[in-house]
């Protein structure tokens, strides 16, 4: 991975060292935050979405009415794109070669559903490129629309029950006392 600034993959987040620098904490947050939402919104959509080989997304059968709406939120912006750049951005960003920053901003969160998520949470320059779109004659923009949809919040039940059933279950361990030496020790597990 150390191609990549971050990553998420297998239940597991992975920053690059390269992104940890005291002088830079925002760059470094804004990455773990993209990762921390990949691994947020992946495990609610991935199991109801088939992608497809152009890039859209279609819904299957029985799936909440938050995918469907994502879905359909982001085939709709994905479809005002150049569907072969946005493969090209994909293909050389999955190799590990470099993107432009204006590759980036602007398309790299058009390129599949989960970085549309993680992008329009994290990146304030595709948030301020979804927010001059109009989505269809609504009335609205795209990042409106978008954050009506409080994917995030879809999840929080489920995240906060899964912590519950952790937590009952290894008890002894969220109990355990982390002692510092002194007040400028921090501990990162």
């Amino acid at each position: 991975y150390s191609n990549y600034e971050g990553l998420y993959y297998q239940d597991e987040i992975y920053i690059s060292p390269k992104v940890v620098n005291p002088l830079d904490i925002n760059k470094t947050a804004r990455v773990v935050l993209h990762e921390v939402v990949h691994a947020l919104t992946m495990r609610q959509i991935q199991p109801f979405i088939q992608q497809q080989a152009d890039g859209t997304v279609n819904v299957i059968s029985n799936a909440p009415a938050y995918v469907s709406d994502m879905v359909r939120l982001y085939n709709n912006v994905r479809g005002l794109s150049d569907k072969q750049e946005l493969k090209d951005i994909l293909d050389r960003a999955m190799a590990g070669q470099s993107i432009t920053t204006q590759e980036k901003n602007e398309k790299y969160g058009l390129t599949n559903i989960y970085e549309f998520m993680a992008m329009a949470i994290t990146h304030k320059s595709f948030q301020e490129i979804l927010n001059k779109i109009p989505y269809k004659q609504s009335g609205q923009t795209f990042l409106e629309k978008f954050k009506e949809m409080r994917i995030l919040e879809a999840n929080q039940k489920k995240v906060i029950t899964k912590y519950a059933e952790d937590y009952e279950e290894n008890e002894d361990d969220f109990d355990e006392d982390i002692e510092l030496e002194d007040e400028n020790d921090f501990y990162f597990e």
